[in-house]
């Protein structure tokens, strides 16, 4: 019987202030009437009927009101308690949630404002992934710049040594009279070598420049480093 009281009185807002109004009424009803019992009592007394009407209908009145805002305060600690909570929810605390005490529209409110703070918790997490990825585009991208650049000057540097051998040897040759037959013909040779040398590079450099193309396949081959390091040591000399 207890339990399906309290189911009615929580399980609609309306029928919560229909009780509260009700029990108020019976209390100071009652009590108004214990009071007007006593006062008949006393012999010493004398009220007359229109003042005894009129002090019943205070006393009851009082009381009634004072009953049905105690009654009222429960449920308005409730409702505040909910507006801390929307409050907390809007300044950004995401992790905020009510409690749901009863079964009726404000429990209902209660159940949409964690909802709503779910939903905000969720979306702020997928703000931060955004955020997270934006982030690391944008140093990928700082990243891929940095290492065109790098490209750039590595492989302007290296197109220049080769060049600047070429020259030198052509501008050796053009400009000293002495040299013998034998020594210009080797500058020559020496030259046209580092023109080869350009030119293979050139065409790495354009072989690169193919490498976003999904259809060029690598062409893996094993190199001698014994090799390598003597070119190296050449190109230094």
């Amino acid at each position: 019987m207890i339990a399906k009281l309290r189911s009615l009185f929580i399980s609609s807002f309306r029928w919560r202030i229909l009780i509260n109004v009700t029990l108020s009424y019976i209390i100071a009803t009652a009590v108004a009437s214990i009071v007007d019992l006593g006062i008949s009592l006393l012999k010493f007394i004398h009220i007359s009927d229109n003042a005894n009407l009129l002090l019943n209908y205070v006393i009851t009145f009082g009381l009634f009101i004072s009953i049905f805002f105690k009654l009222m305060n429960i449920t308005l600690r409730y409702i505040n308690s909910l507006n801390k909570t929307i409050q907390d929810v809007t300044l950004g605390d995401y992790d905020a949630r009510c409690e749901i005490e009863y079964d009726d529209e404000l429990g209902m409110l209660a159940a949409n404002i964690n909802a709503l703070s779910n939903t905000l918790h969720e979306k702020e997490k997928e703000a931060n992934i955004l955020r997270e990825n934006e982030q690391l585009a944008y140093e990928a991208e700082r990243n891929a710049e940095k290492q065109k650049n790098d490209l750039i000057t590595n492989v302007a540097h290296d197109l220049r040594t080769p060049l600047t051998s070429v020259i030198g040897y052509l501008d050796l040759i053009g400009s000293s009279d002495n040299l013998s037959h034998e020594d210009i013909i080797n500058y020559a040779h020496i030259a046209y070598n580092k023109s080869l040398r350009l030119k293979s590079m050139m065409d790495d450099l354009f072989e690169f420049t193919k490498l976003d193309n999904a259809k060029i396949k690598m062409n893996l081959n094993i190199i001698n480093l014994s090799e390598l390091i003597l070119q190296l040591t050449d190109e230094y000399t």
